[in-house]
């Protein structure tokens, strides 16, 4: 089933604009598109940002984040833009891109823009896999889940000397994780 949304044209453009100017890093997770109260919500890497429109969509789309936020770009002329979704397909204007959808029952992550590695391990032991994948971050979260073990590899590394196990240490982690670890 397809849904379409107009927007507004300038505030489209300029809401794309921040998250190029917010969320231009590689590893920085999928965008969230969906439309509440008469406003399209992008939501990428902290950031939320919105545009008025109007039409009817009950889901969510997640596409690429790096694409997001370089599609100020490529947002066609006409005022306001047609946005239609479906057949995992977001369409802007003439330009068409790949995306998930999903319906938007599943509660939403919100992290920090530039969120610290235990914040984001944290939200992992908070979230399940699926949360995590519908708030567009998964990718980040096994990018701080791989920094998470570098480190802790390094560690083992200089303390082994000291007698401590890798299981002691991976232990330790945890343990300090779920002292920190805070409900959304």
């Amino acid at each position: 089933m397809t849904t379409s949304l107009t927007v507004s044209r300038i505030e489209l453009v300029e809401a794309l604009k921040a998250l190029k100017k917010f969320a231009s890093k590689k590893g920085i997770g999928q965008a969230v598109l969906s439309f509440e109260s008469g406003m399209l919500t992008i939501q990428l890497a902290g950031v939320v940002v919105r545009a008025s429109a109007s039409g009817s969509w009950d889901g969510e789309a997640r596409m690429p984040g790096q694409v997001m936020s370089r599609m100020w770009r490529s947002v066609p002329d006409t005022d306001p833009v047609e946005i239609e979704v479906g057949d995992e397909h977001l369409k802007i204007g003439p330009l068409t891109i790949s995306c998930i959808c999903q319906p938007n029952d599943v509660p939403r992550i919100h992290l920090p823009m530039n969120a610290p590695l235990p914040v984001v391990l944290c939200a992992a032991l908070n979230h399940t896999s699926k949360e995590i994948a519908c708030s567009g971050l998964a990718d980040v979260v096994e990018k701080a889940e791989q920094k998470r073990d570098e480190l802790t590899d390094r560690a083992y590394k200089a303390l082994q000397p000291l007698g401590i196990s890798y299981e002691d240490l991976e232990g330790f982690i945890q343990e300090h994780l779920q002292a920190m670890k805070q409900p959304d």
